[in-house]
């Protein structure tokens, strides 16, 4: 993993720029990611996409996946991004979990119930950086599949 962690931060430039631009047009970004241990190699290598990410102004908070099974009574919740109060963009993966489609929501009040249920995990999650010092440099890398 050392040679795609020096070529992942060789996007940093790339990473700081984006989130400058978001930044300078009065936006924030914030992310929740439900974090299930012990880690998949998957997830390991995403962990640390998102920390360069959270670095560079795209912050991240992680919950475990206790503070989310009550709300996935009805099945896994779904990955969506808000836009304002006016857009939501829910993720369709397809059987093997490649990104498939996204489907819009424009219901003003399940886009506010969607953000405030984010906003309250996020509110109530570990900083990316504090579970990535605990959790993932630790690690041993992985070992490709």
């Amino acid at each position: 993993m050392g040679g795609a962690l020096r070529i992942l931060d060789a996007r940093r430039p790339e990473f700081e720029n984006y989130y400058r631009r978001i930044a300078d047009s009065g936006f924030a970004t914030r992310r929740v990611r439900v974090v299930q241990e012990p880690l998949t190699p998957y997830l390991q290598w995403e962990l640390h996409v998102l920390r360069l990410r959270h670095e560079c102004g795209g912050l991240t908070r992680v919950v475990a996946p206790g503070q989310v099974v009550a709300a996935e009574a009805g099945g896994p919740l779904p990955e969506i991004y808000t836009l304002g109060t006016d857009v939501m963009y829910e993720a369709i993966y397809d059987a093997d979990g490649v990104l498939e489609a996204a489907r819009r929501w424009r219901n003003p009040d399940v886009v506010t119930r969607c953000q405030e249920f984010i906003e309250s995990l996020y509110d109530n999650g570990e900083s990316l950086n504090e579970f990535f010092a605990r959790v993932v440099a630790p690690l041993e890398p992985p070992r490709p599949g």
